[in-house]
């Protein structure tokens, strides 16, 4: 709310031309939709930048763990509480960073600038996450100031993608006036697919050998195995959530270096066949 008036203010939207209202009482609204949707997945780029968020957003949504990792591996409420606030900050910072290395490769690299912003968000991204759950872990007086700088670093690494790439990109494939539904589209197809990432990490949990009960230093059952085993468990099924979705999500990405250009090719010969049409209209009217 605080920010809506100064974009009202200082945002410089680009001009929109209408068009005509579409039939929605005659073909449905949502028969509408799916037909757009249809016809927006005929473009490979829009289809692989959907699907990659699903991937891409999952250790996300994993991330809500990052508390109870945090206990397990013996920082205190209050600790834990700290990393995650000043972690957030990374992601205030990590976001506009991310635009403009995408503006900045871009300028460098067109068509396939914004595409490298991602993969180095993604890939550097991976070794940030393993050095967080699953490497060797630090002495107890570490322990803090170690998870605060890999959080911190997370969050400044790994936020690139949407303002970097995602969303100039998907700007660019369709016509002004379709840009909130593109955008909308591909952030609902995010939502969906990352909702597997919380099931993931608790079906992953037993697996691993994580047990609940050996967490209780004052009567652990005689089966557990040392406090480091549950730390460990606990680690790596997080570091499976995180990483093994981002490798997925870095080689789609890959792929666009293939489809981005083809497809920013043909939208651009198709707007400007449309406006070759539109004066020759006016001239012969």
């Amino acid at each position: 709310m605080v920010f809506g008036p100064l974009i009202y203010l200082f945002m410089k939207a680009p001009p929109v031309i209408t068009k005509a209202a579409p039939k929605v009482a005659e073909e449905g609204a949502g028969n509408q939709e799916c037909a757009t949707f249809l016809r927006l997945l005929k473009t490979p780029t829009f289809a692989i930048l959907s699907f990659q968020g699903g991937f891409g957003v999952i250790p996300w949504k994993a991330f809500e763990f990052k508390t109870f990792f945090f206990e397990t591996a013996g920082l205190d409420k209050a600790q834990v509480a700290s990393v995650n606030f000043i972690g957030g900050f990374g992601g205030i910072f990590g976001s506009p960073l991310g635009g403009w290395v995408g503006d900045k490769l871009n300028s460098c690299w067109p068509l396939h600038g914004r595409v490298l912003c991602a993969e180095l968000s993604v890939y550097g991204g991976i070794p940030i996450a393993y050095l967080t759950f699953y490497a060797d872990l630090p002495g107890a007086e570490y322990a803090y100031w170690y998870y605060l700088i890999l959080t911190v670093a997370l969050g400044v690494v790994a936020t690139w993608a949407g303002p970097g790439t995602n969303n100039p990109i998907l700007s660019t494939l369709v016509e002004p006036d379709e840009r909130a539904l593109i955008i909308s589209w591909q952030i609902a197809i995010e939502g969906g697919l990352s909702s597997l990432g919380p099931v993931l990490f608790t079906q992953l949990l037993p697996i691993l050998g994580y047990d609940a009960d050996c967490s209780n230093p004052c009567n652990p059952p005689p089966t557990c195995g040392t406090v480091e085993d549950n730390i460990r468990a606990a680690g790596f099924a997080l570091f499976l959530t995180t990483c093994v979705p981002w490798v997925m999500c870095g080689g789609l990405y890959s792929c666009l270096h293939c489809t981005y250009p083809g497809d920013a090719a043909r939208i651009e010969a198709a707007r400007a066949q449309r406006l070759t049409d539109l004066s020759t209209e006016l001239v012969e009217s």
